[in-house]
């Protein structure tokens, strides 16, 4: 039986611009990339995303009205991307470094 092994590749997270309003930001988003060592496992990486974002979900302050969204980014050869993002409600530079260092939080615990 074919064993294989998950890496943490990398986390990059940062916040996008508004395409509407100068100054202000539209989301928060996390991407990681997860390095295979045999057979690459999506769900797997999925699973991962979903486990990520129902912490997150748990651990949001209530003043917090963000929504979150999960999904595989990419995959190609022996890599996994994953992408999280938090919606932001009104976009503001406070809002946006709540966020930001909110999501940083809970990605920073996968390894």
């Amino acid at each position: 039986m074919k064993t294989t092994t998950r890496t943490l590749d990398g986390t990059n997270v940062k916040p996008i611009e508004s395409r509407y309003t100068e100054g202000y930001w539209s989301e928060v988003r996390a991407t990681l990339t997860f390095r295979f060592a045999g057979a690459l496992d999506e769900r797997g990486v999925l699973a991962t995303g979903y486990r990520i974002a129902a912490d997150a979900l748990e651990a949001m302050p209530r003043a917090e009205r963000w929504n979150i969204a999960v999904e595989v980014s990419g995959s190609y050869r022996d890599l996994v991307v994953l992408r999280l993002a938090i919606e932001l409600v009104d976009g503001s530079p406070a809002e946006m470094e709540r966020a930001k260092q909110f999501l940083t939080e809970q990605t920073g615990r996968v390894k």
